[in-house]
């Protein structure tokens, strides 16, 4: 796994020619030229992306070579990215979103596609919180959970989905029925374009549609400010009781 894979993976991905669109998140079929089209340039060897935002629902998602790809294909994709690229150390950002969010060292914790680039599960487990990590992308925290949480947190996870319904009902089932999920993330807006790993923006009508079809409702929206002036968006919703 390389950097030179992932170069040669996407100098031979083309642009699927397809006679009509369907959009993920609210089924919509139709022309492409009914959808609002995005480009951008991507800094992970893919070249141009293109996004299409959906009249429909709002959401806007792409690009569709890496929404074609299979799952075996997208963890290599993934491995071959992290065989040269650190992401950038996310403890001080997960700690001030406790911290934003008075969460409750009473309370278990999970945090879902945690990186390989923190000690923060470390650091809040020092101090007093039950809390476990997992990302399928990483060694360390591959392994799946093994119980129900009353909080899963969640940090730039949601914009990448592949199937957004079937990943984030993955995401559901390892909290406890009334139990809380966060989602924070950037790409609650339309920023951070230049990578082919984002692939959904939950826009407008498009979060409504997540309530409806996955079984939660939107308790809270809060922008957060951190210390080192960057923001993100947290999106808190509760998982209703069937």
């Amino acid at each position: 796994m390389s950097e030179q894979n992932l170069i040669k993976r996407w100098k031979n991905l083309k642009q699927p020619v397809l006679p009509s669109l369907v959009c993920p998140v609210c089924g919509n079929c139709a022309n492409f030229d009914s959808y609002i089209i995005h480009k951008a340039t991507d800094m992970f060897h893919a070249g141009e992306l293109i996004r299409y935002e959906c009249l429909q629902c709002d959401a806007i998602f792409g690009d569709m070579r890496m929404l074609g790809l299979s799952r075996k294909e997208i963890a290599a994709d993934y491995g071959d990215l992290y065989s040269y690229y650190k992401e950038g150390d996310s403890t001080k950002y997960m700690l001030q979103i406790f911290s934003f969010f008075v969460f409750p060292k009473s309370k278990t914790y999970l945090d879902w596609a945690c990186g390989n680039s923190n000690s923060h599960i470390a650091k809040l487990r020092t101090a007093g919180y039950d809390i476990d990590g997992y990302d399928p992308f990483v060694g360390e925290f591959k392994t799946p959970p093994s119980r129900e949480y009353d909080v899963v947190v969640s940090n730039n996870f949601i914009e990448h989905v592949i199937e957004p319904y079937r990943d984030l009902l993955q995401v559901l089932r390892w909290i406890k029925p009334e139990g809380l999920v966060l989602f924070t993330s950037q790409c609650w807006k339309f920023e951070i374009t230049h990578t082919h790993y984002h692939t959904f923006y939950f826009l407008g009508r498009s979060i409504h549609l997540l309530e409806q079809r996955l079984g939660m409702v939107l308790l809270r929206r809060e922008l957060i400010k951190f210390s080192d002036g960057t923001w993100t968006i947290g999106m808190l919703f509760q998982k209703m009781r069937i």
